[in-house]
Parts: structure tokens; C-alpha cells; sequence
């Protein structure tokens, strides 16, 4: 008789012990499932305010000449930075970006960027509204955004030209044709 109580608080301990590690995983997936969700939201929100500053700069930039973009822009402008090394010039400067005024904050997000000065093309014509201007000057943009809190960024570029009296002379006598505004935009996916 004795045994048999022995088999049966040893039966019970084990199914208790079995329904508790059930009810641990239970609460770790929903726990998980929750961190997940809030990570989604996050994300989304950082993509959405993001894009948000990002077409304001965008605005602010289109509205200018290269002159202008030197000026107001001086802190921002730095030469051009290899694909292959912009993650680790990220994450050394974009603080000092945002102190030098060229960044903000949306919150709960914080922003910077800067802009790279690639190169000119003599023989391109910027279409502006009709208007065909000879010299070009190119331009990349990068703008980084992060959430204060979470360990989650976003990094978009995009490239622009604008005219530019050039000193050199095209020696071509079919030119290439570029519209004005915004080239193109990518979302670069890094570990900064």
C-alpha cells in the first residue's frame, strides 16, 4: 500500500511538473508573441515618420541651387562615402550629425543625415519644367532615423542632381537628359 502511495504523489508531481513547463511555454510565446507585435508597431511607425522628415528635407533640398546648398547646408555636405564603408561611418558620425544641426527628432524618433557630393557630368542636361540646363552636379542623400528606446534604425538614401555652371565643356553632341528632382531612393538594410 505504501508503494502505491509512493507511485501515485510521484504520477501526480510528474503531470503537475509537465503542466507547469507547459504553462512557462505558453506564457514565453505570449510574451514573445507581444515583444514581437510591439517591435511590428515600432517599425512602422518609424518607417511612417521617417519617410514623413524625409519628404520635408526633400522638399527643403528641391527648392534650391548648388550655391544655396552650400551654404545652408555646409555642416551636412561631406564627400562621398564608400557603400562598404557607410555603416561604420554611421555609426561614428550620426550623433555628431545631429549636433552639427543636420538631424531632429520626431518622437519618440531621432534623425540625422547628411549629404554626399558624387559627381558632375558636363554633357547632362537637367530637365526643369521644359528648360534644358547644361552641367550637372550630382547629389546622395542619407538619412538615418532611430527610435530612442528600442534598438531599431531605418536608412534610406536618395540621389538628386541639380544644374551647375561647369567650366568644363562637353564634347559630345548627343547630350543625356535627366529630370530634375529625386533620381531614385533605397532602403538600406545594416547592423549599425
Amino acid at each position: 500500500m505504501r508503494q502505491q502511495k509512493g507511485i501515485v504523489l510521484l504520477t501526480a508531481i510528474a503531470i503537475l511538473a509537465a503542466i507547469t513547463v507547459l504553462i512557462l511555454f505558453l506564457f514565453e510565446g505570449t510574451l514573445l508573441t507581444t515583444i514581437e507585435t510591439r517591435n511590428l508597431q515600432i517599425n512602422a511607425q518609424l518607417y511612417q515618420k521617417s519617410t514623413l522628415a524625409l519628404k520635408q528635407l526633400q522638399n527643403e533640398i528641391s527648392t534650391t541651387n548648388v550655391a544655396r546648398l552650400s551654404h545652408h547646408f555646409y555642416p551636412c555636405l561631406v564627400d562621398h562615402i564608400p557603400e562598404h564603408q557607410l555603416a561604420e561611418y554611421l555609426a561614428t558620425h550620426w550623433q555628431n550629425q545631429y549636433t552639427k544641426g543636420c538631424g531632429g527628432q520626431i518622437l519618440p524618433f531621432q534623425f540625422a543625415y547628411f549629404i554626399e557630393q558624387l559627381n558632375e557630368d558636363a554633357c547632362a542636361q537637367l530637365n526643369n519644367q521644359g528648360q534644358h540646363i547644361t552641367g550637372v552636379r550630382f547629389y546622395r542623400l542619407t538619412f538615418y532615423s532611430g527610435h530612442l528606446d528600442a534598438k531599431l534604425h531605418l536608412i534610406i538614401q536618395t540621389t538628386f542632381a541639380l544644374a551647375v555652371p561647369l567650366q568644363s565643356i562637353c564634347g559630345q553632341i548627343v547630350r543625356q537628359t535627366i529630370r530634375s528632382g529625386w533620381l531614385s531612393w533605397r532602403e538600406i538594410q545594416t547592423t549599425v
